[in-house]
């Protein structure tokens, strides 16, 4: 029973000049991507309003986005299922127009024609209270690194800890430029 005797070993290191080349193009789009295009900023920091309905069977999307598109206040509204056929959820941009306004109403007699529903929720949020998350997101952000930074520099030799955090803001660059890319809402979520 010798099967497994025999030790293949695989060279790693000879091909890690590539893997150099590959996230040193990835963290460069990741940068050109964050400069020219910049994250898709959600309804929690640029403000707006969500919507979530339940219809009794299937929502019929186009034309929940075609009754939007009648009002000047939604049209360029998301329309999205959430979490079932029959769960529907509108992100609504903000307009200086709905600042103090009760949507709700609106948006129910508004969307009548597409079939029987519920109005589940609508959250609401102003570009001051997105403008002041965004500002504390950057200073945690900031207090979290330190602070890693710092325990990591005690803990292990520096060597080591210099490649650790590397390797975290490494893979924190290559990953907001997967999100830009793909165009994921960036919120609080």
């Amino acid at each position: 029973m010798e099967i497994f005797k025999k030790v293949k070993v695989y060279d790693f290191v000879k091909y890690s000049s590539y893997g150099l080349v590959i996230s040193s193009i990835l963290i460069i789009v990741s940068f050109v991507l964050l400069g020219l295009k910049g994250f898709n900023l959600g309804i929690d920091f640029a403000g707006g309003s969500i919507v979530q309905l339940q219809y009794t069977r299937a929502a019929p999307l186009p034309q929940i986005r075609e009754l939007l598109t009648q009002d000047e206040r939604f049209k360029n509204s998301q329309v999205s299922e959430f979490g079932s056929k029959e769960e529907v959820l509108l992100k609504i941009p903000y307009t200086p127009s709905e600042a103090n306004e009760d949507i709700s109403k609106d948006i129910v007699t508004l969307l009548e024609p597409s079939g029987s529903f519920e109005l589940r929720r609508v959250d609401s949020v102003g570009p001051k209270v997105g403008d002041e998350l965004k500002k504390n997101g950057i200073i945690v952000l900031t207090l979290a690194l330190v602070a890693m930074m710092v325990y990591i520099s005690f803990r292990y030799e520096w060597r080591f800890s210099l490649a650790g955090v590397l390797a975290l803001v490494h893979d924190v660059i290559i990953v907001s430029g997967a999100v830009i890319l793909a165009n994921v809402d960036f919120n609080l979520d």
